[in-house]
């Protein structure tokens, strides 16, 4: 599966993504005109193994402009933070109307506290729009969401290992529990027929 992402030109440095050769995005290649893809370093090595991708074309889909690729960027784990991160490439979110904003998440950095940003953000999309709810996140928030779910399950995989290792011990005292009874038995058994054969012989 390859992952894409419609982004502004101040993505990468936003979430500290490294360039690893090329450029990333800038206002020019924003215009209806520019063709500009930026590519990840898995992507890179899936589509031109052995090769340089700066300069290579690119295309999305069937009767899709071709797209060149300017820069290549380091791989994020776009899967979450345990499965295999996913070959992925980036598009500018253009000034045109084939490029519309239905859904948008913003990215904001910065050295405040985060209750100051919050406010100052809610402020900003008040002045714009004060019919859009803002859901803000810290990102480290969102970070430990996502490790949450790791977490939750590693606990039921333990507690069921557990539980199964209660049950496995209990099967075991109740059959060696059992088999030593038997064996009393049989022994008790045998003494019995031993005292009886004894007095017959008597």
């Amino acid at each position: 599966m390859v992952v894409w992402r419609h982004v502004t030109p101040g993505c990468f440095r936003a979430l500290g993504i490294p360039v690893l050769r090329g450029r990333t995005f800038a206002e020019e290649d924003r215009a209806p005109n520019a063709n500009a893809i930026v590519v990840s370093d898995k992507l890179a090595n899936k589509l031109f193994p052995g090769e340089d991708a700066l300069g290579k074309q690119i295309c999305r889909f069937a009767n899709a402009p071709w797209l060149t690729v300017i820069g290549i960027v380091a791989d994020v784990r776009n899967a979450g933070l345990t499965d295999i991160n996913d070959p992925e490439y980036y598009v500018v979110r253009r000034h045109t109307p084939e490029d519309p904003i239905t859904v948008a998440n913003v990215i904001v950095r910065g050295t405040a506290r985060p209750a100051i940003l919050e406010s100052w953000i809610r402020a900003e999309i008040a002045a714009i729009d004060p019919s859009i709810p803002p859901v803000i996140r810290v990102f480290e928030d969102q970070i430990r969401d996502l490790a949450a779910r790791p977490r939750f399950l590693a606990m039921l995989l333990s507690l069921f290992a557990a539980i199964g290792l209660v049950l496995a011990g209990s099967g075991l005292y109740g059959l060696i529990s059992y088999l030593a009874a038997q064996r009393d038995a049989r022994s008790e058994s045998g003494w019995r027929w031993a005292r009886r054969l004894h007095r017959l012989r008597a």
